[in-house]
């Protein structure tokens, strides 16, 4: 695939692969987001924070000590899961932008991860299912263009990106 500078297509189907091109800020900003998540992962879980509560919900609201229990026998094989899927996107995505080639089954794990960033951040954004992605970006510049939410918003929309073409690419289908 042969792009101009600053340039990037999101996944297409190559054969049996999926292949991408990530201009150096896209790669950038994507990389960033899954060190974030990764350092967030390798702590322990605070109930408090919004995010993580919805990387490992309370599957039993009703019963605290069911909860504790499942979580008990399930979070550290999550996490791990997690963090695995993080590390395989480091390892693929070059650091400078450029070509990333996936298998279907890299492909799965790199959309596993991108659900991980984005139901981490969108929690804390308060990102809901009907949010209005664009006007939100949008009010948020007019408020204050260096604001930290403003960037963390069009992060979010930079990783839906690549998770939908992916998605697109893996399965052929179209929406």
């Amino acid at each position: 695939m042969t792009e101009q500078p600053g340039e990037f297509t999101l996944f297409v189907r190559d054969g049996d692969q999926l292949v991408g091109s990530f201009a150096p800020e896209y790669a950038t900003v994507l990389r960033e987001l899954v060190r974030q998540s990764s350092d967030v992962l390798d702590h322990p879980v605070d109930r408090t924070d919004p995010g993580l509560a919805r990387l490992f919900p309370d599957v039993y609201p009703d019963s605290p000590g069911d909860s504790a229990e499942l979580r008990r026998l399930t979070e550290s094989e999550l996490r791990s899961d997690k963090l695995s899927a993080a590390r395989l996107i480091l390892d693929t995505l070059p650091a400078d932008g450029g070509e990333v080639r996936l298998d279907d089954e890299a492909a799965s794990v790199w959309l596993r991860g991108l659900n991980d960033i984005r139901l981490l951040l969108g929690s804390r954004l308060e990102v809901e299912a009907d949010t209005d992605l664009a006007e939100e970006l949008d009010g948020e510049i007019r408020r204050d263009p260096s604001s930290p939410r403003a960037a963390q918003l069009l992060a979010y929309v930079v990783a839906g990106e690549v998770q939908d073409a992916l998605l697109v690419a893996l399965t052929g289908w179209r929406y």
